[in-house]
């Protein structure tokens, strides 16, 4: 009788460890995986596209992402200036308050994106639209220049 409960008691440990030992192994298989995927290493990293202290963008697809999208605040902030100083101010062509004479408005230039982000944006396009020979297409980007200007867009660099 004794002998018998023993069994059962030592059976049930060895399964008990058994299981143990199994699924620390699936945690061990995981966290191989996260560290050749490089996500466990990426837990300290930055997710913004720029330098927090030397106020630098990446030199990556991202930080020129960062950079065009902060260019084209600054452009349309520049827009609505000129607005409410031509159509919210008044209109006799001199400052009421002090009397002098405005400043000739220049219409700001619309930045445009850099080569990278312009042919990453392409590539998108057309790859959405259905056009598979992006995939074969050649990763030097003077090269990828030259095959999307006058592409479906008609949006060129120069």
């Amino acid at each position: 009788m004794y002998n018998r409960r023993r069994v059962e008691v030592a059976e049930r440990e060895e399964a008990r460890w058994k299981r143990i030992e199994e699924a620390k192994a699936v945690e061990e298989e995981r966290v191989k995986i996260m560290r050749m995927a490089g996500t466990k290493s990426k837990k300290n990293a930055s997710y913004l596209p720029y330098n927090m202290l030397t106020l630098q963008y990446n030199d990556d697809l991202e930080g020129e992402r960062q950079r065009h999208s902060d260019n084209m605040v600054r452009y349309r902030a520049q827009l609505r200036a000129q607005n409410l100083e031509k159509w919210g101010g008044s209109r006799s062509g001199y400052n009421i308050l002090s009397g002098a004479d405005h400043a000739k408005m220049v219409p700001p230039e619309m930045p445009r994106p850099g080569e990278h982000l312009y042919l990453a944006e392409e590539q998108k396009r057309r790859f959405d639209s259905g056009d598979m020979s992006v995939i074969n297409q050649s990763s030097r980007p003077s090269e990828m220049v030259a095959q999307s200007r006058g592409g479906p867009s008609g949006f060129s660099l120069g």
